[in-house]
């Protein structure tokens, strides 16, 4: 991904506990174009109009990357759960305009870099970079973040307030939400669930293992 000046790796735990992670990249600037223009919304084969179909490619390389953005890199919506604006595409813009030009470009009106897409059979691709797709093998979504967007994702996921890996257990807490009969143990139980949260296996495993949950320069 170029040369990288400055990074923020944030792990993430969400519905059933499983890690995710948001990566934030400042890279040296005359890396940032070549990266941006090798970011695709693509499936990257040809169709064979004739049977609607695409051309499974015979290089064993484009043949593993055809497989993997197929596998891994397909936005599926479930219309029943799809909360849509007002041009009818969902909350997250899938499924995607056409932009045929093989470099990215910036969007004045949506205030967003776009990415080679040209066929309606990728308008429900994510954008990835296809080397890293390769080396990395899991599903990603990677973006040229732009100026009026940066601090919103790093405030919003990247440094957003973790627990401390400490827990209040004083039954005076229960107390001040007026359960004064309680036994001092079942006060104290009370006051471990107000102030924690449900913990993963997964991030138990983190902080057992002192893997940091965010990881900066």
């Amino acid at each position: 991904m170029g040369k990288v000046k400055e990074y923020v790796i944030h792990y993430e735990l969400q519905h059933h506990g499983f890690i995710h992670v948001h990566i934030i990249l400042w890279v040296q600037e005359e890396d940032l174009m070549k990266i941006t223009n090798e970011i695709v919304v693509v499936i990257l084969v040809t169709i064979d109009e004739t049977i609607a179909k695409f051309v499974v490619p015979n290089d064993s390389l484009q043949n593993k990357l055809f497989k993997m953005v197929l596998r891994k890199q397909l936005h599926e919506c479930q219309s029943q759960s799809i909360r849509k604006n007002r041009n009818g595409t969902s909350r997250f813009g899938f499924p995607f305009a056409s932009h045929v030009e093989p470099n990215s470009f910036f969007n004045k009106e949506t205030n967003k870099w776009e990415y080679y897409k040209p066929r309606y059979e990728d308008q429900n691709v994510v954008s990835y970079h296809p080397t890293l797709l390769l080396l990395w093998g899991v599903h990603f979504n990677v973006l040229h973040i732009t100026s009026s967007y940066w601090s919103f994702y790093l405030l919003k996921y990247a440094m957003k307030c973790e627990p401390p890996g400490t827990l209040n257990l004083n039954y005076k807490n229960g107390e001040r939400l007026g359960l004064q009969n309680e036994s001092k143990l079942q006060l104290q139980l009370i006051s471990s669930f107000s102030i924690s949260k449900p913990m993963s296996l997964a991030e138990g495993t983190l902080i057992c293992l002192n893997i940091p949950i965010i990881h900066k320069s």
